[in-house]
């Protein structure tokens, strides 16, 4: 349970394949750990315009890959972005 009188824990929610709103990721996790009162933030590969929150969720996008070369090339991009974050978890 989380105490009202302290700021919600931060958790960064990192996704290499999947879209933003994938299922798993985005209902099953993120939105249930919103619910149960963290904050939130996802971070996987999207279109630039996907960037703002979604039902509670604040949704960082990071290019989406043209390849599966791409792809490996891409995790660094995506731990970069995901340490800018600055969440207690990961």
């Amino acid at each position: 349970m989380i105490r009202s009188d302290q700021p919600p824990p931060r958790v960064c929610v990192l996704t290499s394949v999947h879209h933003p709103f994938d299922q798993r990721v985005c209902y099953k996790e993120a939105v249930s750990l919103v619910e149960a009162g963290y904050d939130v933030t996802l971070v996987g590969p999207a279109p630039a315009g996907l960037r703002g929150d979604h039902r509670g969720v604040h949704l960082v996008p990071v290019p989406v890959p043209g390849s599966r070369l791409g792809r490996i090339g891409g995790h660094g991009r995506l731990l970069a972005t995901a340490r800018q974050i600055r969440a207690d978890l990961y």
